[in-house]
């Protein structure tokens, strides 16, 4: 790469719900020969967003960007709005409340790359499930697996709640075995927990569940026929991409909002309160999307109309013009 290159600093946070989109952009980028340096922030607690400041400030000083993007959920950039250009967002038809968006934001669609999200799969039981299942994804030809897939990721930052994983569970453990076979990405800490009280005798996990600390959900999601998920944009956005159907269990910051655009406004499957629902709701949750046709129906048609978009490609445009100083 020329030392003429225009470079752009990126300042998000580390989750891989904000990160994964970034680093199908950050790819296209390079691809186009801009020089990009994105750093990750560990939290967006206000103590540390604020110690974040100087760092960020210093780091514009040295590396003098031709342009700044930052993740709106950064706390630490709320000291820095004024030298931070504009603002983009995702595809505007699974945007909540996307009547009160003004011009200035710019939808761009499912930010993804399976290039520049390919993972090195290091658990062997990963690599054989999906070897087992066939890609079905999108299912516009309404293939009928013999055994449905189930993925559960209540994404990376709010997902310490042992107790939903263990409804879940148990919930799941209702169905008839043979019929389906569920994936939950756990993360660490719920990993260690749930495998500790299996040794102890305490807790039985059924064989046709696989537990796993971080998943390819990409790749599962291209053979799922059931996500339940935390609803974060991230996550809702490749599910509608994929035209996998959901059960919701949103916590906080965008997640109840995405929910309720998810399952209110277009009926793609079911919300339940992480704090109130039971064995039976999650079960009887997990059987209606299942078993209704319609909500399969509903997803494959918002999935047409995200595949019209190319995230990617669109946001790289928008960036480039805005390193011309061209107008939209």
């Amino acid at each position: 790469m020329e030392d003429s290159a225009k470079k752009v600093l990126i300042f998000g946070l580390s989750s891989f719900g904000h990160l994964n989109p970034i680093a199908c952009l950050v790819s296209e980028l390079i691809n186009r020969n801009y020089k990009v340096i994105n750093y990750g922030e560990e939290r967006c607690l206000v103590k540390i967003a604020h110690d974040y400041v100087p760092f960020m400030l210093n780091e514009i000083n040295i590396e003098n960007p031709d342009l700044i993007i930052y993740d709106q959920y950064l706390l630490s950039v709320k000291y820095l709005q004024k030298i931070l250009k504009k603002k983009s967002n995702t595809n505007k038809d699974l945007q909540p409340k996307k009547e009160l968006f003004d011009a200035s934001f710019n939808f761009v669609g499912c930010c993804l790359s399976t290039e520049a999200r390919a993972t090195e799969l290091k658990d062997e039981k990963i690599n054989i499930l999906l070897n087992n299942f066939e890609t079905i994804n999108p299912n516009f030809g309404f293939i009928k697996p013999r055994i449905k897939l189930i993925y559960v990721s209540l994404g990376t930052i709010f997902y310490y709640d042992l107790s939903v994983f263990q409804r879940i569970i148990e919930g799941f453990s209702q169905l008839e075995k043979e019929n389906f076979k569920m994936v939950i990405a756990c993360g660490r800490v719920n990993l260690e927990k749930l495998n500790e009280m299996v040794s102890k005798g305490d807790y039985v996990i059924p064989d046709n569940i696989l537990l796993s600390e971080f998943a390819p959900q990409i790749e599962i999601l291209k053979r799922a026929s059931l996500f339940i998920t935390h609803a974060g944009m991230n996550s809702t956005s490749e599910t509608i991409h994929f035209g996998v159907p959901v059960n919701c269990i949103p916590v906080k910051c965008d997640q109840p909002l995405c929910a309720f655009r998810f399952i209110d406004d277009l009926k793609l499957g079911v919300r339940l309160d992480p704090l109130e629902f039971t064995v039976n709701d999650i079960k009887d949750s997990m059987e209606k999307v299942l078993n209704d046709q319609t909500y399969l129906d509903r997803i494959l048609k918002m999935t047409k109309i995200s595949r019209q978009y190319d995230g990617v490609k669109n946001g790289a445009n928008i960036i480039e013009k805005l390193l011309d100083k061209n107008k939209f």
